[in-house]
């Protein structure tokens, strides 16, 4: 790759997501590049929420990108036997008790079949302040089940959170 042609490749990408934010499809955006492990181009456009600017040094709520790095971590654990996708949560939360959540497993809570609530009213307050994860998982049991876990599927940001601890 020249340098020339990384450029422009480059400053075509940063001008595509200015024009998305422009048209009010993103909020904002940052990206970094490396190449060879060496950076080769920054850019930051838009909010990162409101009231914030996308700067280099600005924290940014991950929110949904975040489940596939934990998915990841829970299958690499399971390819090493560490983990089942079949074992209880509560083999390793203990606190995973009552309402039938004694049933819940791993797969459920991949599987977004868990019978966990999609998230609490205060869910975005909670990830904009930097909400500890046990604390995230310990709201999470005191709201009762929607369903019998692995009977229906309901989108669930806490059944990651309980995967994350």
């Amino acid at each position: 790759m020249t340098t020339n042609n990384a450029t422009s490749r480059l400053q075509q990408t940063y001008d595509l997501i200015d024009s998305f934010i422009e048209r009010g499809e993103l909020d904002g955006a940052a990206v970094a590049v490396a190449w060879r492990g060496e950076p080769i181009g920054e850019h930051h456009a838009g909010n990162a929420r409101p009231g914030v600017a996308a700067t280099s040094t600005t924290v940014w709520p991950l929110a949904s990108i975040s489940k596939v790095y934990t998915a990841a971590a829970v299958v690499a654990l399971v390819e090493r036997g560490v983990l089942t996708l079949s074992m209880p949560v509560r083999m390793i939360l203990p606190e995973v008790t009552g309402d039938g959540r004694e049933t819940i497993t791993l797969r459920h809570l991949l599987t977004h079949t868990s019978g966990l609530i999609y998230e609490s009213p205060e869910m975005e307050q909670r990830l904009l302040t930097q909400t500890p994860l046990d604390e995230l998982v310990d709201e999470a049991l005191t709201y009762s089940l929607q369903f019998s876990p692995g009977s229906q599927h309901a989108y669930s940001d806490y059944n990651y959170a309980i995967a994350g601890r």
